[in-house]
């Protein structure tokens, strides 16, 4: 797992949008998990994520969340979602949180899914009391 945190890490240096290897599918297959269940998905070449899902709900009538917790690093959580736009196309969309970063997946109307990387103080406010 700590493999997978660095190669994302490094994809975070650029801030720029990165492939990946998660398709759509892979997305699709994770909402179909109920919650207790056991997924793995290969997140690039090599490195492969598992994790149990935490949660799975269907809100609105147009939105499907689902959060899966790493196995062997339980502060990393993955979290899916699809929605349906004003055309009722569905939108993939999608965040790798962990303690550093958070990297964000989006999906493209052609199938493709992209990668985006924010360190962790740019994304989650400080809820601390000074």
């Amino acid at each position: 797992m700590l493999l997978l945190c660095t190669a994302l890490s490094l994809s975070a240096a650029a801030q720029e949008k990165q492939p990946t290897s998660i398709t759509q599918s892979d997305f699709e297959m994770i909402l179909q998990k109920t919650v207790g269940q056991s997924v793995a998905i290969q997140m690039a070449d090599g490195l492969l994520l598992q994790g149990t899902v935490i949660s799975n709900e269907v809100k609105y009538e147009c939105l499907q969340v689902c959060i899966v917790r790493s196995i062997e690093e339980p502060t990393m959580l993955l979290h899916i979602s699809k929605r349906f736009d004003k055309d009722h196309a569905t939108v993939y969309s999608g965040k790798l949180m962990t303690e550093q970063t958070v990297h964000f997946f989006s999906a493209s109307a052609e199938g493709r899914v992209s990668l985006q990387s924010k360190p962790h103080t740019e994304v989650l406010q400080d809820c601390s009391l000074h």
